[in-house]
């Protein structure tokens, strides 16, 4: 059976962080989205790491976008399922 496709917005906050890593740790395939400086804060990366959360992940399409920017969801429309 094909694993879901889960789309998880907000992926760096702590909700999303801890759910795209439940869904990893159970095989699912996620599409994580959020601010592009929120994947690559170092502070936030340090936390990714101290709750074992790979962002490089094979099951993780990174996905820089925010949400009251409809040009930066466009890449959205472009996931093939």
């Amino acid at each position: 059976m094909a694993k879901r496709l889960n789309l998880v917005t907000g992926a760096c906050g702590f909700s999303g962080s801890h759910l795209v890593k439940h869904l990893l740790d159970n095989g699912e395939r996620v599409i994580a989205t959020d601010l592009a400086a929120a994947f690559h804060s170092e502070r936030n990366r340090a936390i990714f790491q101290h709750i074992g959360l790979d962002f490089d992940h094979p099951n993780v399409t990174v996905i820089d976008s925010d949400m009251t920017n409809k040009g930066t969801l466009e890449a959205l429309s472009l996931i093939h399922i």
